[in-house]
């Protein structure tokens, strides 16, 4: 019993290191610098209230998603969306816990320890849908781009050199999964996946945010600082 009231104690501890390391390290920018341009290319944070993905035009700055993935990898019609979202993370909790009801002790363990497959989801969206529990930025062209290729990089290779769909994988009509790269785990979550994106543009974030909340928090700061 001796034993295991000591290890709930670093349980417990551990956790308690955990919130604190994510709320001290959210409060602390990357690139404090970084200042909306006049003009540019305006991208957008959205949350689900716990997962946030990146939301880009379909196509700006002489990049067209449509090329990578194409309106006939989703199931419904998306030749109208204006909008794209991309959010990574581990593939059995995107696609095999899909439900609460669906998610299990193994999916989990799998799921923080790293020992699980990675997957993009991305999906078609109207701007106005976009704008619900989103938040807009404006990027230069050049910060957009290197979005574009942090993104890119994220990606599994087919051996066209395209992304690998999942089959049968999407939530709605609208989107679709693919193969992805990288590991996720407690540490490299996929609200850090964002961050670690936006980082890579130069655009201001969170030191670390295993949660959406430090990405609002600095990106809040960004709309309001002036020009």
């Amino acid at each position: 019993m001796r034993a295991v009231r000591t290890a709930s104690k670093f349980f417990v501890g551990g956790i308690v290191i955990y919130l604190l390391a994510a709320l001290g390290l959210g409060l602390l920018p990357r690139h404090s610098e970084f200042r909306q341009p006049a003009q540019g290319v305006t991208i957008y944070l959205h949350s689900s209230g716990v997962h946030a993905d990146l939301v880009l035009p379909v196509s700006a700055a002489s990049v067209d998603w449509r090329v990578t993935f194409p309106p006939s990898h989703f199931a419904g019609d998306v030749l109208m969306a204006d909008h794209i979202s991309f959010g990574w993370g581990d593939r059995g909790f995107y696609i095999d816990a899909n439900t609460w009801s669906n998610l299990t002790p193994g999916i989990v363990f799998a799921a923080l320890t790293g020992r699980g497959q990675t997957a993009l989801h991305v999906g078609y969206a109207s701007r106005s849908k976009v704008q619900v529990n989103g938040l807009a930025v404006v990027i230069s062209e050049a910060q957009y781009r290197l979005l574009v290729a942090y993104i890119r990089a994220s990606l599994a290779k087919a051996g066209d050199g395209g992304a690998k769909l999942i089959p049968a994988s999407g939530y709605w009509d609208s989107d679709a999964f693919y193969e992805a790269v990288g590991t996720y785990g407690a540490f490299t979550t996929c609200n850090d996946w964002v961050r670690r994106a936006l980082d890579h543009a130069g655009i201001r974030t969170a030191q670390w945010s295993p949660f959406d909340l430090a990405l609002f928090y600095q990106a809040r700061r960004v709309t309001r600082a002036k020009i």
